[in-house]
């Protein structure tokens, strides 16, 4: 009766608060994540601009390999160069590592070679700068028709093939 519609009506609330929670909590996650994400960003353009003050950071990236590296592509003077700062610096590491966007392949030919030599890519998430065992690389992270995610690497410099996985 009465009493099984009121415990009823509980039960709900009881249920659309932890629910409420839940969300809460995930969004708090990914609020925290791209907090975080800035942070890390920041620390890097203070290093850079500590050598270059006049540089300004056209886009930037995390690039998460063996090791992780915070990739700003930078203008200096006119100048667009792909800078590598490692999160963690390991001994006798540099600071950063500094190219010339001309020494290597644009972000943009390394997602046309990824397109051309994956035929079954749906979409392409993002695409950053990293290094993989002292080699720069194009990361390019895209999904398959059958919705698996693919890595593709890319060397900055020669515009060679690296190595791709999916999962």
């Amino acid at each position: 009766g009465l009493n099984g519609c009121i415990i009823m009506k509980k039960l709900i609330m009881a249920m659309v608060l932890f629910f409420l929670l839940i969300i809460v909590g995930i969004v708090s996650l990914i609020n925290q994540v791209w907090n975080q994400n800035d942070v890390l960003f920041a620390e890097a353009e203070r290093i850079v601009r500590a050598e270059m003050p006049d540089a300004s950071v056209l886009e930037q990236g995390v690039y998460n390999g063996k090791q992780q590296w915070i990739w700003l592509c930078i203008m200096e003077n006119d100048n667009v160069k792909q800078v590598l700062v490692p999160l963690e610096k390991q001994e006798e590491q540099p600071d950063f590592v500094i190219r010339d966007a001309l020494e290597g392949i644009t972000m943009q030919e390394a997602e046309e070679m990824v397109k051309q030599q994956v035929e079954s890519i749906r979409q392409i998430f993002h695409t950053v700068l990293g290094v993989e065992d002292e080699r720069i690389v194009w990361e390019v992270t895209y999904q398959d028709q059958s919705g698996k995610l693919g890595y593709y690497y890319i060397d900055f410099e020669s515009g060679e093939f690296v190595k791709s996985f999916l999962l």
